[in-house]
């Protein structure tokens, strides 16, 4: 077993260990035990940004480089993402399969706050449009997650959209590598 097979295997186990009590409302619909469940990821997972050198030779490297330089900050909300998602695939697995249970093809919505735990809640895809232009998200970007929630299997992945506390957004289709939708929910609903 690799490394990362390890640390995810011991992320999952922290996050059947810290279920809280069963609720009668869905998993998809009942706020205050999700935010009870999620873990904030921890920023040492975060890539350095890389040191800008001063020696003659890193000059000369830049000037003839033709393609321009991508600052780090740019791809921060990406990298917040996929750090939620790794950290909390659980959560994310079974509220995806409880909402589609309950309503069919839709996504998980992550709006990430400095204040409080993230907001997690499914949107069914009847409702993205209603959803996201709230959220200053555009009319592009949501016919491009339409047709994610179109294409994807609920049975082995997940759509999750994540918008970070800059206003950045990340949308993806996310296998479920360690376990099913449906395992996840079926493990989280034993260890409440």
């Amino acid at each position: 077993m690799g490394r990362k097979a390890k640390i995810r295997k011991q992320r999952k186990q922290l996050a059947l260990g810290e279920a809280s009590s069963p609720s009668d409302k869905p998993l998809s619909q009942d706020t205050a035990r999700i935010s009870a469940l999620v873990k904030k990821f921890s920023p040492e997972l975060k890539p350095e940004p890389e040191r800008q050198g001063t020696s003659w030779l890193r000059r000369i490297t830049d000037a003839l480089n033709p393609f321009p330089k991508v600052e780090m900050e740019k791809y921060q909300g990406c990298w917040d993402a996929q750090d939620f998602s790794e950290a909390n695939e659980v959560l994310v697995g079974a509220i995806a399969w409880d909402g589609y249970q309950q309503q069919g093809k839709g996504l998980v919505l992550v709006r990430d706050s400095d204040t409080s735990p993230p907001q997690i809640e499914y949107v069914k895809s009847r409702f993205l449009k209603k959803t996201m232009r709230p959220q200053g998200v555009d009319l592009e970007d949501i016919k491009a997650i339409e047709n994610m929630v179109e294409v994807y299997s609920p049975e082995d992945s997940v759509v999750m959209v994540y918008l970070s506390t800059q206003g950045e957004m990340s949308s993806s289709v996310m296998p479920m590598n360690e376990c099913t939708p449906q395992e996840c929910y079926r493990l989280l609903q034993e260890t409440s």
